[in-house]
């Protein structure tokens, strides 16, 4: 169906008025109810492109510039995959310092506030240059720089070039209507799926983020998966059972008539995530992360002013805990489960 979707897009029939086209990709998601449209996008990108090769191809004529040094010397630099700022060669002699003028190449990419005063100081450079016998070239001197497919240096550094003789070509291609039809219209898909796909993560991201902040404010009952009766139960018997030697319960009521974790005994902190790792892994508890849970206790059980850290929650989370500071609340859940 996407197939369909991309030679209508494509059409010679079809406008390349943005609102048309965009207008064509809205329809064809509602009317077969699109529900991955981040897989949808990929798609029909992926699809526009495979076509879009092809027929740029077929409705382009092939050129071939060569490439010529101004003057005789040594091949200094060479590269062979520039970018679009680049240095593409240097021809010099012994005294000729690469390094530098690479360096100051790049500095000077760096500090341009516009590509026009760029320009300006590369083209200063390459006279300077030129009047101590040396030569450099740019990519920035290429007018046909993006439609460069190929690009073949034949000699190689280190050699002696000649003023006149070539050295190289660049194979590019020249549009025709047709060609540049199919380029613009790809274009304005692509800039559409990608705005679509960055909106989508925003939402997606602003969702996650206010699904946090609500997990975040939530108490341990408000995320309790199990019956009412079981959620007092717990409380319960946290409150009253011996169940750790020679230890206070591990809840105790405070003046405001509330159930605090008894911050008493050392470890505290690896008993309270053992008893989250053992609700969690009996799926009495929604599903949390380390960070989650850790909140959730901490606004249930403990005052404001109380720090604690992450770090007994995330060890919990793991595979390698201690099996001391979950062993306690093993009976407890076992005993929740006859309620």
């Amino acid at each position: 169906m996407i197939k369909k979707l991309a030679k209508e897009i494509f059409n010679k029939n079809t406008s390349i008025d943005q609102k048309i086209i965009i207008s064509l990709i809205e329809d064809y998601i509602k009317q077969n109810n699109v529900i991955d449209l981040y897989q949808f996008y990929d798609n029909l990108k992926k699809e526009l492109m495979r076509i879009k090769r092809t027929s740029v191809y077929l409705n382009s004529d092939q050129n071939i510039r060569e490439i010529f040094p101004k003057i005789s010397g040594v091949l200094k630099f060479v590269n062979h995959y520039p970018n679009y700022n680049d240095v593409l060669y240097i021809i010099g002699n012994q005294k000729t310092e690469t390094k530098k003028i690479i360096s100051e190449v790049n500095k000077m990419i760096d500090e341009a506030d516009s590509e026009e005063e760029l320009l300006l100081r590369l083209q200063d450079l390459k006279k300077e240059l030129d009047n101590r016998g040396e030569e450099i070239a740019f990519m920035l001197d290429e007018d046909n720089f993006y439609n460069i497919s190929r690009l073949k240096i034949e000699a190689k550094q280190g050699e002696n070039v000649e003023s006149g003789k070539r050295i190289g070509y660049f194979e590019d291609f020249k549009f025709n209507e047709i060609a540049q039809q199919y380029i613009i219209k790809f274009n304005i898909v692509d800039q559409y799926c990608e705005r679509m796909i960055a909106e989508g993560e925003r939402i997606k991201n602003q969702r996650k983020e206010h699904e946090s902040a609500v997990i975040k404010r939530k108490t341990l009952n408000k995320v309790w998966k199990g019956s009412e009766q079981q959620y007092n139960q717990l409380i319960h018997l946290l409150a009253t059972e011996d169940l750790l030697k020679d230890r206070d319960k591990f809840l105790i009521k405070g003046n405001d008539d509330k159930y605090k974790w008894n911050l008493k005994y050392h470890a505290w902190q690896r008993y309270m995530a053992g008893l989250m790792k053992v609700l969690s892994t009996n799926s009495y508890l929604e599903p949390l992360n380390a960070v989650q849970c850790m909140n959730i206790f901490k606004n249930t059980f403990l005052d404001d002013s109380t720090k604690i850290n992450k770090d007994a929650f995330e060890d919990a989370m793991g595979t390698n805990y201690d099996k001391k500071y979950t062993e306690p609340f093993n009976s407890i859940v076992k005993g929740l489960k006859k309620i």
